[in-house]
């Protein structure tokens, strides 16, 4: 057993080693904070507000480009708010933790996202997700507290909610960059 355990820590580790290269450009910071962590996240992309949003808010279509979705369904929608399912798992070396969620979405257009957790099996989540118009690029900056109803060893827990929101965020970029490239002339 203790055998098992130290694979799966420095495969872990290893996998926490290497999920930043290449992503130098995303911006994740998170922080312990009270019961939860505290989660920023800043990004450039060479497109419009318009295009990062029609993808950011795309949640039928998230399981195509977001790895760690299986399912996403708007199950409630009535002017710039909507309800939420989703349902997947994260992998950490030979671990994988299933997770569902219902969020409340509340929509400023090309402007803000607003996400809060009103279901499934985490204890809260509220993030706000801000597109900001700067030439050519959009800016996101999100910022938000999670708690999860996992327990995560607080040593390792802020390296492992980093690497997955960096890649969670690498997959958005590719999908806003395909999207925003087919829409040429």
């Amino acid at each position: 057993m203790c055998r098992w355990l130290s694979l799966t820590v420095l495969l872990t580790v290893a996998t926490l080693a290497f999920a930043g290269i290449g992503d130098q450009d995303i911006d994740v910071t998170v922080v312990p904070a009270g019961d939860g962590l505290d989660v920023q996240v800043s990004l450039r992309v060479r497109t419009r507000p318009e295009d990062t949003w029609s993808v950011l808010t795309d949640y039928a279509s998230m399981p195509r480009f977001v790895t760690n979705l299986d399912t996403s369904v708007v199950v409630e929608r009535s002017a710039n708010t909507m309800r939420v399912e989703q349902a997947g798992s994260v992998h950490l070396g030979l671990l994988s933790f299933p997770f569902s969620t219902v969020r409340r979405i509340e929509l400023d257009p090309y402007r803000e996202i607003r996400s809060t957790i009103v279901g499934g099996n985490m204890k809260s989540s509220h993030f706000t997700t801000r597109l900001l118009h700067e030439g050519a690029d959009t800016l996101i900056l999100q910022r938000g507290h999670v708690v999860s109803d996992l327990w995560i060893p607080p040593w390792i827990g802020p390296a492992v909610v980093a690497a997955e929101t960096r890649r969670q965020w690498q997959e958005f970029r590719r999908e806003i960059l395909r999207r925003a490239s087919q829409a040429l002339p």
